[in-house]
């Protein structure tokens, strides 16, 4: 049973992977980047569900989720969803998150991030 369980779970990760994936689009000439602390990731399967929540948006182009940290990177489109959008797009498949910093990229340069509790 434990086997059975494993593998359903691993079919599932590579699968909502795959979804994540081949939705992702080109990002604009201007995009910004936000660092959230994840409440609930907790397994494998967590990591491509938060993935697919954030690219149902259609503005976000890259997630980089770490379990262990509690934390997700995402590279977005500003003209298209704030941070509150992502944040709402992450409580929609069942996580809470709140932001830590931000930067915005213009055309490829970075400004230097800031943390919010300064």
């Amino acid at each position: 049973m434990k086997k059975l369980i494993i593998a359903l779970a691993i079919s599932l990760t590579l699968g909502m992977t795959f979804l994540s994936l081949t939705a992702a689009t080109e990002p604009p000439d201007e995009t910004a980047q936000v660092t959230l602390a994840v409440d609930g990731m907790t397994c494998v399967t967590c990591v491509p569900r938060l993935k697919i929540g954030l690219n149902r948006t259609g503005a976000v182009h890259e997630v980089d989720a770490s379990i262990e940290d509690e934390i997700v990177v995402i590279t977005y489109d500003p003209k298209n969803i704030d941070v509150e959008g992502l944040i709402k797009a992450i409580e929609s498949v069942g996580f809470g998150a709140k932001r830590l910093t931000q930067a915005t990229t213009n055309a490829g340069d970075s400004s230097s991030l800031k943390n919010d509790s300064e």
